[in-house]
């Protein structure tokens, strides 16, 4: 966002350190990102120079938001309490509840999504 005014969205794919790049015009921004299964994050005033990377730190995301709207509440329990004890192949697999992405909808995912319960991204708009 720069000046309240949302000015692109852009699709990237991260590498395993979650590292991505998007091309953008140089000024300061306020940068938010969204990933399935989590909260958006933002980061904001953030100074873009024309030929110059610029890292940003968006810390880890916090995870559990299994229907993608930026909050992690009924909804998304829901979802996992359905999937719950399932694997892929299983009638009832649902590879949106596997938050910590191990195979499995298990206690690890539900650990994640009870830590975050309740809480709503950085960009989150009704």
């Amino acid at each position: 966002m720069q000046g309240g005014t949302v000015v692109g969205s852009y699709t990237a794919t991260t590498d395993e350190q979650g590292t991505f790049a998007i091309s953008v015009p140089a000024g300061i921004y306020d940068v938010c990102i969204k990933s399935p299964r989590a909260l958006s994050r933002k980061v904001s005033n953030v100074q873009l120079t024309a030929g110059w990377t610029t890292s940003v730190d968006f810390g880890t995301l916090l995870e559990g938001d299994a229907n993608d709207d930026d909050v992690i509440a009924l909804g998304d329990y829901s979802m996992l309490y359905a999937a719950y004890g399932s694997v892929p192949g299983d009638p009832n697999w649902d590879d949106r509840c596997d938050f910590n992405r191990n195979g499995a909808v298990d206690l690890g995912d539900y650990s994640l999504l009870y830590s975050n319960y309740g809480l709503t991204g950085d960009c989150y708009q009704e």
